[in-house]
C-alpha cells in the first residue's frame, strides 16, 4: 500500500468508529446539523475533524457584523449557513439560494432558527444570466455541485436566477453582505451585476482558479474585475477572499 491508501484507510477507519459511537449526526461550530446519510466521505470527514469549509469559517467568525443583512449563494446542505444565521440580528434579513431541490430540505432543516423564521429565506435557483433554466450538475459531493455543460450524466434542469432579482425582492435594493461558493459561477456575478454590487458592503467569496480557467479567465483578471467594481481585498485564506467596500 502507498502513503495514500494508508492514509485513506485510517480515515475511514476513524470516521466509521465515530459512526458507530454517534450514528449519522454530526456537529457543526458547536451546532447540530443534518446531512444526508449517503453524503460523501470527505463531508462526513471533514465535519468531524472540524476542518469543513474552514478558510470560510474563519472569515466569516471575523468579519461578519450581527446587523448585516446577507445574501449567501449556494447555500449547499447549509452547514455554513446555520453559522451565519446564528451570528444575525433578529429583524438581519438572510437570503439563501440553492440549485440543487434533492439537498433543499437539508438547508432548511440546517438553517433554522426560531427567533429568525420571519426573516431567512430560502430560494431553489441556479444563479445564472441570459437563461429561464440551466443545467446544474448534481456531484456525489454536492458541494461540488455546479451549473454545467449540457448532455452531461447527472444533469438536471434548474430555473435560472440573477442576484438582481434576489436584492430586489428581498431587501428593497438595501446594502448587504454577499457570501459566494457556487463552482465557478462566481465570473459570472462580477460580469453582469456591476450595478447591483454596488450595494455590496462585503463579499466572501470562494474563488475557484481551475475553474475559473474554463471561463478563459484568470484568477487575476478576476480580482481586477472585482476591484473595478469598488470591492477591495483586504483578506485572503486559501481559496477564499474577503472584499470590502471603500
Amino acid at each position: 500500500m502507498n502513503k495514500r491508501s494508508i492514509r485513506n484507510y485510517f480515515r475511514k477507519l476513524r470516521l466509521k468508529r465515530y459512526n458507530k459511537i454517534h450514528g449519522n449526526n454530526y456537529k457543526f461550530a458547536g451546532f447540530e446539523i443534518s446531512i444526508p446519510s449517503d453524503a460523501s466521505f470527505n463531508i462526513k470527514y471533514s465535519l468531524i475533524r472540524g476542518r469543513y469549509e474552514a478558510s470560510e469559517r474563519k472569515l466569516i467568525n471575523k468579519y461578519l457584523v450581527s446587523k448585516s443583512n446577507v445574501i449567501e449563494l449556494g447555500g449547499s446542505l447549509g452547514i455554513i449557513s446555520k453559522l451565519i444565521n446564528a451570528k444575525l440580528e433578529t429583524d438581519s434579513t438572510f437570503v439563501v439560494v440553492e440549485a440543487n431541490p434533492d439537498i433543499i430540505k437539508f438547508c432548511k432543516k440546517n438553517i433554522y432558527f426560531e427567533r429568525r423564521r420571519h426573516s431567512t429565506f430560502i430560494e431553489n435557483y441556479a444563479i445564472a444570466y441570459g437563461l429561464d433554466n440551466v443545467d446544474f450538475h448534481v456531484s456525489d459531493d454536492v458541494s461540488c455541485s455546479r451549473i454545467a455543460d449540457t448532455g452531461l450524466k447527472g444533469n438536471i434542469q434548474v430555473q435560472a436566477c440573477s442576484l438582481s432579482h434576489v436584492v430586489k425582492t428581498h431587501l428593497s435594493n438595501n446594502d448587504f453582505v454577499l457570501i459566494m461558493d457556487i463552482e465557478g459561477g462566481e465570473v459570472d456575478v462580477f460580469k453582469n451585476e456591476k450595478d447591483i454590487l454596488q450595494k455590496c458592503s462585503l463579499a466572501i467569496v470562494e474563488l475557484h482558479s481551475e475553474i475559473i480557467s474554463n471561463y478563459g479567465y484568470t484568477l487575476n483578471d478576476i480580482l481586477i474585475l472585482i476591484n473595478e467594481i469598488g470591492l477591495r481585498l483586504i483578506d485572503q485564506d486559501g481559496s477564499v477572499y474577503v472584499f470590502k467596500r471603500d
